[in-house]
């Protein structure tokens, strides 16, 4: 073999595994399109070719495994603003990590609230929500591949598209590979997700919320919290609308919040889907409570699940000193019935 042939050899291969290459990942930075067009090149090799790849560290934020997967690490690694390789890590000391989708699959999804662009930062506080996913009958794709499928989908700015799965008659649904070739008859589960800029989320909270206050807007049972960073919005209009003082308290368990309620005796503390009450509610308006239909359902003696009978847990005692509440109307019962007692 020919000197010159085996130069072409080897600088194709380096061309192909250059998203295994510390200087080729640290130019991808320069926009969203190249660093999408790396993650993407080091899937393919990782989980199609089955090749080993080296690990690296992106801006101190994400990991890039030897598998193809990118990361994101659970709290960013002040100082390192580059691309370096894992092994940089161990000096850094204990780092976890999620092995889930750091980036959308759509890298050019636009905000859902002020329609801006995403820069490669603004993912590692991104906010996504979940939006009620759809069937698709996909008979405007016949003969056409899964793959077709799904980039038809995640050209879209408005949303980024989970589309991993399909209806064909005689298999029911099953996870389908990219070269499925669609037929008459077939269907796909479409997953959409809305994107937002970290600030962005907070002042659509903020929004939605001043519509439940000001506008008297449907709110029926509680979102769930845990977790949720701006946790403090939804709980000042929830005790606002129950008619319930708010009070700055410590954090503590599942929610990050920093509010809580206090209505004369009882004290208010929201968990991830219910508020929790402390104070003794007397026997007498506890049987009040559970015969409402939405006190029996929703404002749980105890916490219990079961929803029993105030007088199945009194124990000799006339009061019951603990409840779950579910909804905003039970919360608001709750109010009125220990403000006449």
């Amino acid at each position: 073999m020919g000197k010159e042939k085996l130069f072409l050899i080897l600088r194709k291969d380096l061309t192909l595994n250059k998203y295994n290459d510390i200087k080729y990942i640290r130019k991808s930075l320069a926009t969203v399109a190249s660093f999408d067009k790396m993650l993407s090149q080091r899937t393919e090799a990782g989980y199609k070719r089955k090749e080993h790849l080296e690990q690296f560290l992106i801006k101190g934020k994400w990991f890039l495994d030897s598998c193809g997967n990118c990361c994101r690490l659970d709290k960013p690694i002040i100082g390192m603003d580059d691309v370096e390789p894992y092994e940089n890590l161990k000096s850094c000391g204990p780092y976890s990590m999620r092995l889930s989708r750091s980036f959308p699959a759509n890298l050019q999804v636009r905000c859902a609230f002020c329609g801006g662009k995403f820069f490669i930062d603004d993912f590692y506080n991104a906010r996504k929500e979940e939006v009620p996913s759809e069937v698709i009958i996909l008979n405007d794709f016949i003969g056409k591949t899964f793959a077709d499928v799904k980039r038809h989908y995640r050209k879209f700015e408005k949303a980024d598209f989970i589309c991993n799965s399909a209806e064909i008659s005689e298999e029911g649904w099953v996870p389908l590979n990219n070269d499925y070739v669609i037929r008459p008859g077939n269907k796909m589960l479409l997953m959409p997700y809305m994107y937002y800029h970290h600030d962005c989320y907070e002042h659509k909270i903020i929004k939605e919320t001043a519509q439940i206050i000001n506008h008297n807007k449907s709110y029926d049972h509680f979102r769930n919290l845990a977790g949720e960073e701006f946790a403090d919005h939804w709980i000042r209009a929830e005790l606002f609308l129950a008619g319930i003082g708010i009070h700055s308290c410590a954090k503590m368990g599942e929610v990050p919040a920093t509010l809580c309620g206090q209505f004369g005796k009882f004290k208010f503390r929201r968990a991830w889907t219910y508020w929790v009450v402390d104070g003794p509610v007397p026997l007498n308006i506890a049987k009040e409570l559970y015969s409402d239909p939405v006190g029996k359902k929703y404002v749980r003696v105890m916490g219990h699940c079961g929803c029993p009978d105030p007088i199945e847990w009194a124990n000799g005692k006339n009061y019951i000193d603990y409840y779950h509440i579910d909804t905003l109307p039970g919360l608001i019962l709750f109010v009125s019935k220990i403000e006449v007692s």
